[in-house]
């Protein structure tokens, strides 16, 4: 394997098992959908998403090869705003840096966009 993080601390193995698509994750907790809404403070528990833009079936937008290939998520189009994500992933009980994370998804999973 390529070592992308040099070192001999267990925190150097975590992020190169982190990066390396052949190891696998371990799942420590399952949060509801209801908590994380909590945690981030996106809305109040049942209420509606904030929009930013009307829906996109409203919206006259130019025609483009790319909305033709990728299905927008159904908040994207309703129009609904998110102010931010927190990722928690771990190394030591730390959020991992965007970078790593970002790192992480461009080795694990072929063709994303971070």
């Amino acid at each position: 394997m390529v070592q992308i993080y040099p070192g001999t601390s267990q925190v150097a193995q975590n992020r190169r098992n982190f990066t390396n698509p052949e190891y696998e994750l371990e799942k420590l907790r399952e949060i509801s959908d209801e908590d994380v809404v909590k945690i981030l403070g996106h809305k109040a528990p049942g209420e509606e998403y904030k929009s930013v833009h009307p829906p996109l079936d409203e919206m006259d937008e130019p025609d483009d090869s790319v909305r033709e290939l990728v299905a927008p998520i159904d908040g994207a189009k309703a129009g609904d705003r998110i102010r931010y994500i927190q990722f928690v992933d771990s190394m030591y009980f730390a959020p991992a840096q965007p970078f790593l994370r970002a790192r992480s998804y461009l080795c694990r999973f072929r063709g994303i966009d971070t």
